[in-house]
């Protein structure tokens, strides 16, 4: 799904917090201009939060569950079924909603059904299920 998060390839997670709602902020990671020699590889370009870095707020109003993983211990489900590209997907088909659905299913019958969606960050995952889409809004900086 097409958001405003695609408009920059990394965003760090900021704030994670749970009120009726499941709020995350997240904060544009900005390329460095001068590479850096890392002990593994040379010619790495640093990505850093920044004066002129953007956050934005992701407000789920209507969420069932959520997990948050970190990004180096993630590993891809061949059976997955949704989108592939973006840093926020929908997810048609997954373990996890599997998981949701087996152990939580009861609120398909009292409040209809939910979706799979995932936020793809710089050093996180997270999966969350849903009710509603997201609403992702930019935070003004100079407030």
């Amino acid at each position: 799904m097409k958001t405003d998060l695609d408009s920059s390839k990394y965003w760090f997670v900021h704030h994670l917090s749970y009120q009726e709602n499941l709020r995350i902020l997240v904060t544009e990671g900005i390329v460095g201009a001068q590479p850096e020699h890392q002990e593994m590889s040379e010619n790495l370009f640093p990505v850093n939060v920044a004066d002129n870095s953007r956050t934005l707020d992701i407000k789920f109003t209507a969420p069932i569950a959520w997990q948050v993983i970190q990004e180096r211990f993630c590993i891809p489900d061949k059976n997955e079924v949704g989108e592939t590209v973006g840093i926020l997907r929908k997810i048609e088909r997954s373990k996890y909603l599997d998981y949701v659905n087996e152990s939580h299913g009861w609120y398909k019958d009292v409040i209809g059904p939910a979706t799979h969606y995932r936020l793809i960050c710089a050093l996180e995952i997270i999966d969350v299920i849903s009710l509603t889409e997201p609403k992702i809004t930019l935070i003004d900086s100079n407030n």
